[in-house]
């Protein structure tokens, strides 16, 4: 007797593929997803430029008798006081050639020097921490001649 109905079981396959598609679904979508970091609060990681050049330190020594200002002239520039007998540095010095230019003594008595063009070095693999002594020592390493005031005041960082 034939009632209309299928006796094979495809319908019923159909009806449990259907009920196990739904069920997958639904247990994704129930599943806690992490946290989302917006944009902003992600840590920002320091470019290859800043951890390469920003490695690099110049320190000077003070043996003058006399307390003395430095100004450094490069592709940085900055300034530093460096008290007699004292020592002082400037640190995340990039790359290049150099110049220093030296305020000695005291106000109404300064004179003034300037010193002989150096490299600072640096790499990906390597960087400089060049130390200068600021007095004059025959047969030294570093020559520093005579300036003027306003020679040092171009100088200005």
């Amino acid at each position: 007797m034939n009632d209309g109905r299928s006796s094979n079981g495809a319908g019923c396959l159909v009806v449990v593929g259907v009920w196990l598609l739904v069920a997958l679904l639904g247990e994704s979508v129930r599943r806690p997803q992490p946290p989302q970091i917006p944009k902003w609060d992600r840590p920002v990681l320091p470019q290859a430029a800043e951890v390469v050049y920003g490695s690099s330190i110049i320190t000077f020594h003070n043996q003058s008798g006399q307390p003395a200002l430095v100004r450094l002239i490069g592709p940085t520039r900055a300034e530093v006081h460096v008290p007699n007998g004292g020592s002082n540095s400037i640190h995340r010095v990039a790359p290049g050639h150099y110049v220093i230019r030296v305020r000695y003594g005291t106000p109404g008595q300064y004179r003034y020097a300037e010193g002989q063009r150096f490299e600072v070095q640096g790499s990906a693999t390597s960087y400089s921490h060049v130390t200068i002594t600021l007095h004059t020592v025959p047969a030294g390493n570093y020559a520093m001649h005579s300036s003027s005031e306003a020679a040092f005041a171009a100088a200005a960082p």
